[in-house]
């Protein structure tokens, strides 16, 4: 427990960098994957991967040193089953002296078949490279042995074959124990007989249990080979190559071996393995392409072959074994991918992005893994897949989150500052808005600037109690806000009682009629908010609160927009002669109101940008306080439609 509480620090330091998230992910993923391995979960869909490597990189061969003699159905139909041993034997003789190195018979002989038991004992006593299949014992079932003319030699292997979990047959057993002898398969007697017609004889390495054949060791498969998990390694296993199509080889039926249709030409110099190849007598094998392409199921005399053959192109160099990566450069492998993917993830932060990524980044691995699978080794697929789609999953789920996260702080910001609509326009568009605090970033533009106050406020404020003013202001600043954003202007800064707002920031207008739009949004929220504060001063009245009157001014020209403060406080806003104007224009004592009250002034600036739904009148030019030159000012009466119902 005081271990885990002193790791306590470290992880809380993790956590808070980026650096120490990705390393915190790095590590989750890891173990899961790790995890996942050593309880066998990834065992199916890694030799899935592993017959998918059979099947799409598996190729026909023309000379290949294995020829087949099965019994089809016809032939089980003319000689009976199973095949009678004159049958039999003269099938083995045809082959011998056609010229065969090796005869493998896959067809059980423990007690005589119909016919002359001697007939083939004489035979076998004669042809020494025969081989017969005999079968180990297993639990309750006992052993099957070979002819009893030949038991105890180098004449009989078991035909026993592993068959994995998933009813797929992908190992090959050399070697095994039973009745306390060492017992030699049935392959591998075949592929020695062959060999020492080419005077190769298998070796023993060192002091190790390996032996060598030929060019090559044959290293067995051990408890962890590739993705297995607590596979049963007794014996001497490996991994079976049907990189040779398992239906490549040339094969013949009884029928034709008897009656002299197969040529002498195609038994001379090859190993012949003699057994069936009907479909009525249930001999057959799920391989990886059955699996994969939905290739027929192989025969056992096709299954045979296939380790013969591969044991033959072993002892000639031909081929390498296949063999697993080894665990600790397949372990670096997927920690290395791991890496890469999260911070390539991190990095890019883009969901089209990383999806595009993820895609490509599989490919390379599927390439990666068939090319080294050409060359022999074996290296684990799904790991690795794992690895780069949990990387980049990781990265997308925490873009995706942080992003939702920024976007809600971000919009809960912004939507004090700017219309809903406008919000909406920074986050679309944040990086070329945003600066890189996330506020919108320094930029010189054409605004349209609105200024509201209300005229002679101090001397009724000083008869309310503090819930009456603070109601009275908070109802009048409720208008003004909800008006002006709803016209696409964002509120810059209430200064007292008075209200500034832009319109036309932080998004520059890059069009004459964009920034025309701006001013007649402007002016448009003045026209509305002056209706406003007559409706909110007919409650007032029924409240025996003061009645409340505005004065706006809206000038229309360019301003720098940015955040300005200091590191403790900072906001975002304009500067400029512009925002000079309209704050000038709003206490302009010119125009006026009549019974009415609000009073809109605008600049000729503003009023050029107007259409005629808007009534104005021209007030004349005036020096602006703190201006030398002079501004022509306009008075905004209303629309069109309600400055007729004012001539009235």
């Amino acid at each position: 427990m005081s271990k885990l509480k002193s790791l306590l620090p470290v992880l809380k330091t993790l956590r808070t960098g980026v650096a120490g998230k990705l390393a915190l992910a790095w590590l989750a993923l890891c173990g899961l994957i790790g995890a996942a391995g050593w309880l066998g979960a990834l065992e199916r869909i890694e030799l899935l991967a592993y017959d998918a490597a059979i099947a799409y990189t598996s190729q026909a061969r023309s000379e290949l040193p294995v020829v087949l003699v099965g019994s089809s159905d016809e032939d089980l139909q003319k000689y009976g089953w199973p095949l009678p041993d004159d049958k039999l034997a003269a099938v083995i003789e045809q082959v011998a002296a056609a010229g065969a190195v090796a005869i493998g018979v896959d067809l059980y002989r423990d007690r005589p078949v119909g016919g002359d038991e001697e007939v083939l004992a004489e035979l076998l006593r004669k042809r020494r490279n025969v081989v017969f299949v005999s079968k180990l014992s297993s639990g309750r079932q006992a052993a099957i042995e070979g002819p009893k003319s030949i038991r105890g030699s180098s004449q009989i292997g078991f035909a026993d074959i592993p068959i994995d979990d998933d009813g797929v047959t992908r190992r090959a057993l050399l070697f095994a124990e039973d009745a306390s002898r060492t017992q030699i398969s049935f392959g591998l007697r075949l592929a020695l007989a062959a060999m020492e017609a080419k005077g190769i004889k298998p070796e023993r390495v060192g002091d190790t249990t390996r032996i060598r054949l030929g060019a090559r060791t044959i290293r067995p498969i051990t408890g962890g080979e590739g993705p297995y998990h607590d596979v049963d390694n007794g014996g001497y296993q490996l991994l079976i190559d049907y990189r040779d199509e398992i239906g490549g080889f040339r094969r013949f039926s009884v029928a034709d071996v008897i009656e002299g249709r197969a040529g002498a030409q195609n038994f001379k110099g090859r190993v012949v393995i003699v057994g069936t190849a009907a479909q009525g007598v249930k001999d057959f094998f799920s391989v990886p392409s059955n699996r994969i392409v939905g290739d027929r199921q192989a025969f056992g005399i096709e299954v045979h072959a296939q380790i013969v053959t591969q044991l033959l192109r072993l002892a000639g160099g031909e081929v390498r074994q296949i063999l697993s990566v080894p665990a600790p450069l397949g372990q670096a492998w997927v920690l290395a991918l791991a890496a890469l993917a999260l911070a390539l993830g991190w990095r890019l932060q883009r969901l089209p992005l990383l999806l595009l990524a993820g895609a490509g980044g599989l490919l390379a691995l599927a390439a990666i893994h068939f090319v080294l699978f050409q060359a022999g080794w074996w290296l684990a697929l799904t790991p690795a897949m794992l690895a780069w789609v949990g990387g980049l999953g990781w990265a997308i789920a925490y873009a995706m989150h942080s992003q939702s996260q920024l976007r809600k702080q971000m919009m809960g910001l912004f939507s004090r500052y700017f219309s809903r609509d406008v919000a909406e326009q920074i986050w679309n568009r944040r990086d070329e808005v945003l600066d890189s605090g996330g506020m919108p970033a320094p930029q010189q533009m054409v605004a349209t600037v609105f200024f509201c106050d209300l005229a002679g406020f101090t001397s009724k404020a000083e008869v309310l109690s503090p819930k009456e003013l603070t109601g009275l202001l908070n109802a009048y600043f409720e208008a003004a806000v909800s008006i002006i954003h709803r016209n696409g202007g964002s509120i810059d800064k209430f200064i007292g009682d008075a209200v500034m707002a832009v319109f036309g920031v932080p998004i520059p207008r890059l069009s004459k009629e964009d920034i025309f739009a701006d001013a007649r949004c402007a002016v448009a929220s003045a026209i509305e908010f002056g209706a406003a504060i007559e409706k909110l001063n007919e409650g007032f009245v029924a409240a025996g609160l003061p009645t409340i009157a505005v004065r706006m001014g809206i000038h229309t020209g360019p301003v720098v927009a940015g955040s300005i403060g200091s590191t403790q406080r900072m906001e975002y806003t304009v500067i400029g002669d512009t925002v000079n104007v309209a704050a000038r224009l709003e206490g302009l004592d010119k125009g006026g109101r009549g019974d009415r009250s609000s009073r809109i002034l605008i600049s000729e600036t503003t009023r050029h940008c107007l259409d005629a739904s808007f009534s104005v009148e021209r007030l004349g030019e005036f020096r602006l306080h703190g201006k030398r030159e002079m501004v022509e000012v306009h008075h905004v009466l209303g629309r069109t439609a309600e400055a007729r119902e004012v001539a009235k």
